[in-house]
């Protein structure tokens, strides 16, 4: 799929589509799938991550190294579950 051009790339749960990432970014990912380091990956992903209208759906964090990463991390795990967990759960 690394190259392959998409205009984005929907992330859905049942049917109802709740984030996107751009085709662009897509791209890269699979371009630097087996030279990036996967933790990097990890926890850059969510500053990609697009609400439905365009909005950016979680900031980029500056500051001390830990701190940062926290916060990265925090916000992949409510990417999760924003984008299935919670509806799974609440079904």
């Amino acid at each position: 799929m690394k190259y392959k051009d998409f205009s984005r790339v929907e992330f859905a749960y049942k049917g109802e589509s709740k984030f996107y990432i751009t085709g662009y970014y897509f791209k890269q990912l699979g371009q630097e799938y087996e030279i990036q380091n996967t933790i990097y990956t990890t926890r850059t992903f969510p500053e990609n991550v697009k609400n439905m209208d365009g909005t950016a759906a979680f900031g980029q964090w500056t500051g001390g190294m830990l701190g940062v990463l926290k916060e990265q991390m925090d916000d992949m795990s409510e990417f999760h579950d924003k984008w299935y967990l919670d509806d799974l759960i609440n079904k």
